[in-house]
C-alpha cells in the first residue's frame, strides 16, 4: 500500500476507516462512521470508536488511501493521527541532517506535500532543538525562506487549453510554486488558469504576463505568478540589443549554414524582473523565457538565438537595472550536446543540466535526462557556493503525460546565510554587430573545435565506463552523416544505402543480454518502459523475462506431452502467451519474425508485455484531437497511439523502413 505524501487526502466531514487491535485483541476495523471534524497541518481529529492500544493503527480515507497514523484520544472523545505528510516531513528534515534510516524512511513516500510543494523541506532553516511536530511546523512557515520555480512546455496550451485546463491546474496545486514559465501557451490560456485556480482550488491570486501581444492561435511564452510571494514585472530591453531580437538568418548568408532560414525568435525573448524577499532579504532577478526555432534544419538560429542572447547579457553586465542575476529558461529545441547553446555559457551562465540533477542540483521531472531538450541558464551568483544554494528532488507525477511529453523543469532558490505583423529581415547589422553575434556558429558539417580524431571518438565509445561521451559521440556522428545533405536529390535513396551497409552486425533477439543491462539503461541506472513510463532496474526485467522463459519451457513441455508436434504455430503460440518485457516497435508479424529484423537493436525498446499486448501489431499514428489515455496509450480505428516515447518509435520506425525497404512490404497495413 503506497505511502501517500498529499497533505489534502481527505475534507472536513469526510468519512474514515481505522484498522486496530483495540487492547491487544484481534483485529477489529472501526469502517466509515468515523466523521472528520478537524485537521491542520500535522494532525487530524475524527470521531471514531477506538480503545487503548489502538495507537499506531492506521487511519484511512474511503478510497483506502493512508491518511494519518492513530496516536491519541481526546477528551472531547474525538480521536487525533499525525498526518502521514507531517510523518514524511519530519523524516526528510531528518534526512538532511544526515540520519541514513531517516532517508531510507523517507523514501517509500509517494506524491507531493501541495503545503511544502514539490520540493517539500528542502533547503529549509528550522530550529534544531525543537521536537519534530515543531520543526515541521516550520518548514511548513518556511515559505519566505525560498523561492520555487518551473518551466513548463505544455503543448498546443493555447489552442486546447479548455480541454487541459483542470488538468494543469491540478498540477500547479500540488506542484505549490512561485513561479511558473509556459512555452506554447498564451494570454488567454494563462489568464483562464489563473482563474480556476482562485475559483475551482481557493489558491492566492495570480498574475500573468505574455511575451508578446499575440492571438491565442500563435504560441508565445506566458509567466504566472504567485502574487503573495513574488513580484513580476515587465521590463523592456534596451534599444541597442532590441535591434538585435529582430534580425533573420538571412543576414549571415556568408555563413551558408542551412536551407531554412528566417526569424531568429519566432517567438519574442520577453525579459522580467522578479523580485521576492528571501529571509528578509529582498532578491531581484533577470527572466527570460525562451523557446527557440525547432528540427534540425533551426540549428543555425538556435546558435544564433544563443549569441544573441549571450551577448545582451554581456552587455548589459554593467547596466543599472540589468546588473542583476539572470534566469534564461525554456524550449531551447537542442540538446546541450549539440552545441547549439554553447554560447550562453561562454559569457559565464551555468548550464543546469543531466548531472545537476544526478547531483540534487535541479529536477527534470520524471527522468530521462539523455535527450532533453529544457533547459535552464543561470548566473554564476545563483550556483550552489555562492550567494543562493539550489536543491531539488527527483520525484515522479505521472499525469504530466496526460498534459504533455515536455515534463517541467524545476527549482528552488534559497539564499545560504504587433508581434503578429509578416516576419522582415530586421535593421541592417553593422560589420562589427555581425563579427560579434556570428562568433561562435559553427558552418553546417564543420568538425567541433578541438574535438578527438575519429579513432579516438570511436574507442571513447566503446569504453562502457562512461555512459555518454558527448564530444566524441558528435565526431563520429558528423563522420557518418559526411557528404550526405537533406535536400537533395536522391537523399531518402543515399541515407537508406548508407544504413545498409554500415548497419551489418546481426544479433540474436536476446533483449536480456542486449536491451535490458546495456542499451536501454538510462543516467539514473533504471530501464524505462517505451509507452508507460514505468521504471524499473534491469534486474527487475532480467529476472521478468527468465520467468517468461521459464514458462514457456514447462508449457512447451507439457504440449509435447499430449501429443502436439512442435511447430512455428506452437512457438507463436507461447510467444503470445508468455510475453518478454520487450516490444518490436515494427511489429513482427510485418516482416514474419525473419533475422537481421527481429533482432535489430535499433527497433527493440523495454516494455511490459499489457502494453505490449495492447498495441498488439496496429500501426502508430498521432490523432488530431486529444482523448483520454490507458497507462499504455490509445487504441482506435484499429491504429496505436502510444502515451509516451512517440518521437524515439517514429525515429525507430524510420530507420527500420530505410533499412529494410522492401524486405516488408507485404505483411505491412497500408496504412503503414
Amino acid at each position: 500500500m503506497p505511502l501517500l505524501r498529499q497533505a489534502f487526502v481527505v475534507a472536513d466531514e469526510d468519512k474514515l476507516n481505522v484498522i486496530q487491535h483495540p487492547n491487544g485483541r484481534l483485529k477489529e476495523v472501526a469502517i466509515r462512521n468515523n466523521t472528520v471534524v478537524f485537521q491542520n497541518t500535522q494532525i487530524i481529529q475524527y470521531q471514531s470508536d477506538t480503545e487503548a492500544g489502538s495507537s499506531g493503527a492506521p487511519v484511512m480515507n474511503d478510497g483506502w488511501e493512508l491518511v494519518a497514523l492513530h496516536h491519541a484520544a481526546k477528551k472531547d472523545k474525538s480521536n487525533e493521527g499525525i498526518k502521514f505528510s507531517a510523518i514524511a516531513a519530519a523524516l526528510e528534515l531528518e534526512a538532511q541532517t544526515g540520519n541514513a534510516d531517516a532517508a531510507r524512511l523517507f523514501e517509500l513516500f509517494t506524491g507531493t506535500d501541495e503545503l511544502a510543494g514539490f520540493f517539500g523541506t528542502l533547503g529549509r532553516a528550522v530550529v534544531q532543538n525543537d521536537s519534530g511536530m515543531e520543526r515541521v511546523v516550520d518548514a511548513y512557515n518556511g515559505e519566505d525562506q525560498d523561492l520555487d520555480i518551473g518551466f513548463w512546455n505544455i503543448e498546443w496550451f493555447n489552442k486546447r487549453w479548455q480541454d487541459k485546463l483542470d488538468s494543469v491546474a491540478r498540477i500547479i496545486v500540488e506542484m505549490n510554486l512561485d513561479v511558473w514559465v509556459f512555452v506554447e501557451s498564451s494570454l488567454e490560456a494563462t489568464e483562464a488558469l489563473a482563474r480556476h485556480l482562485e475559483t475551482s482550488y481557493q489558491t492566492k491570486s495570480w498574475g500573468v504576463l505574455a511575451s508578446q501581444d499575440a492571438a491565442s492561435e500563435r504560441q508565445i511564452t506566458t509567466v504566472m505568478w504567485n502574487k503573495g510571494s513574488v513580484g513580476v514585472a515587465a521590463k523592456t530591453w534596451p534599444d541597442k540589443v532590441e535591434r538585435w531580437f529582430q534580425v533573420d538568418s538571412r543576414q549571415f548568408d556568408d555563413l551558408g549554414l542551412e536551407a531554412v532560414h528566417g526569424k531568429v525568435f519566432d517567438r519574442y525573448p520577453a525579459l522580467y524582473e522578479v523580485t521576492a524577499k528571501i529571509r528578509g532579504m529582498e532578491s531581484t532577478f533577470n527572466l527570460v523565457p525562451i523557446h527557440l526555432k525547432a528540427k534540425d534544419e533551426g540549428s543555425l538560429r538556435r546558435q544564433m538565438a544563443a549569441r544573441l542572447l549571450a551577448e545582451a547579457v554581456a552587455e548589459l553586465a554593467q547596466d543599472p537595472g540589468f546588473d542583476n542575476d539572470w534566469i534564461i529558461g525554456g524550449d531551447a529545441n537542442a540538446t546541450l550536446a549539440s552545441g547549439d547553446l554553447d554560447a550562453l555559457t561562454s559569457v559565464g551562465l551555468t548550464a543546469l543540466t543531466a548531472q545537476d540533477a544526478s547531483d540534487k542540483q535541479i529536477t527534470y521531472v520524471k527522468a530521462p535526462f539523455k535527450s532533453l531538450i529544457d533547459h535552464v541558464f543561470i548566473s554564476p551568483n545563483l550556483v550552489p557556493d555562492g550567494r543562493f544554494m539550489i536543491v531539488a528532488l527527483d520525484r515522479t507525477i505521472d499525469r504530466f503525460l496526460e498534459v504533455s511529453d515536455h515534463r517541467p523543469i524545476l527549482l528552488r532558490l534559497a539564499t545560504t546565510g504587433t508581434a503578429d505583423a509578416a516576419p522582415s529581415v530586421g535593421q541592417p547589422l553593422t560589420e562589427d554587430e555581425v563579427r560579434r553575434l556570428s562568433r561562435g556558429l559553427r558552418r553546417r558539417n564543420e568538425p567541433v573545435t578541438g574535438a578527438p580524431t575519429l579513432a579516438e571518438a570511436r574507442a571513447r565509445l566503446a569504453d562502457r565506463s562512461t555512459y555518454y561521451d558527448a564530444a566524441a559521440d558528435a565526431v563520429v556522428r558528423e563522420a557518418y552523416w559526411t557528404g550526405i545533405s537533406a535536400g537533395t536529390a536522391g537523399f531518402t535513396q543515399t541515407v537508406a544505402g548508407t544504413l545498409k551497409q554500415t548497419h551489418t552486425t546481426r544479433l540474436n533477439y536476446e533483449p536480456s543480454k542486449h536491451v535490458y543491462p546495456w542499451v536501454d539503461v538510462r543516467l539514473n541506472a533504471m530501464v524505462q518502459s517505451i509507452y508507460s513510463g514505468f521504471e524499473a532496474t534491469p534486474e527487475y526485467f532480467i529476472q521478468a523475462d527468465a520467468e517468461v522463459e521459464r514458462l514457456r519451457i514447462e508449457a512447451r513441455e507439457a504440449l509435447l506431452e499430449r501429443g502436439v508436434l512442435e511447430s512455428t504455430e506452437m512457438e507463436a503460440m507461447l510467444e503470445a502467451q508468455f510475453q518478454y518485457n520487450c516490444e518490436h516497435v515494427v511489429p513482427q508479424s510485418w516482416f514474419g519474425k525473419k533475422e537481421p529484423m527481429r533482432g535489430d537493436l535499433h527497433h527493440l525498446f523495454s516494455c511490459e508485455p499489457r502494453c505490449n499486448s495492447f498495441r498488439s501489431n496496429y500501426p502508430l499514428v498521432q490523432h488530431e484531437f486529444e482523448r483520454t489515455m490507458q497507462d499504455c496509450g490509445r487504441v482506435e480505428d484499429d491504429a496505436f497511439e502510444p502515451k509516451g516515447g512517440k518521437g524515439a518509435v517514429a525515429r525507430a520506425t524510420l530507420y527500420f523502413m530505410l533499412r529494410y525497404a522492401g524486405m516488408s512490404a507485404g505483411a505491412m497495413p497500408a496504412s503503414g
